[in-house]
């Protein structure tokens, strides 16, 4: 769901409640980039096979911010069309580090003629990551960065991890799917940012 100028923020202190409309607030508040806009949220509380965000036009970097994940590897798909999302010839190489009671280590995987961008290199029981995208009339770049999570699994194991995945293609993609290498998306708060051409 897109956040409108109209949409009023609302701010509750000592029993007051405050308004604000979000077209008043200055852009990318709170710390962030100032050329971010959101674009999208979608928040997973029962398990789906895949989320769907739109790449609108006007914007040719995105950001995806991904919290209290429950996903069996985080993965993408592109669609050209917004509708038909490709599912050969995308490419990616990804690390786990661990560090913990369990051990410590470094994983590496590298692939190509995939199904689907797997940019998650292990099994998030709960987590967060975030994503940077980049996209053009013929391809998409994604670039996972400082992803961790605690593995519940494991007795005080935590692991952090990356990967940088890619796909050429016929024309600029249009939509972005969210899917897991196995299983389903379980749970799962997710924001699509965009960053303005000029600020």
């Amino acid at each position: 769901m897109a956040v409108l100028d109209t949409d009023l923020l609302m701010i509750e202190r000592s029993g007051t409640l405050y308004k604000t409309p979000v077209s008043g607030l200055p852009s990318g508040g709170g710390g962030a980039d100032p050329g971010l806009v959101l674009l999208q949220q979608e928040v997973i509380t029962t398990a789906v096979g895949a989320v769907d965000f739109d790449l609108p036009d006007g914007y040719s970097n995105f950001r995806m911010h991904c919290f209290d994940l429950n996903i069996n590897r985080l993965a993408f798909q592109v669609s050209t069309d917004g509708s038909t999302f490709l599912a050969t010839n995308y490419a990616m190489r990804s690390e786990t580090v661990k560090m913990g009671a369990t051990g410590t280590g470094t994983t590496a995987e590298n692939s190509n003629s995939l199904n689907r961008m797997v940019l998650g290199a292990g099994n998030i029981p709960s987590g967060s990551a975030f994503v940077d995208f980049a996209v053009g009339d013929d391809f998409i770049t994604g670039v996972l960065h400082g992803s961790s999570y605690e593995f519940i699994f494991s007795a005080d194991a935590y692991f952090g991890f990356y990967g940088y995945g890619f796909r050429i293609m016929s024309d600029r993609p249009a939509a972005l799917r969210v899917l897991p290498k196995f299983g389903s998306v379980n749970s799962g708060t997710f924001f699509l940012y965009g960053y303005k051409e000029s600020v």
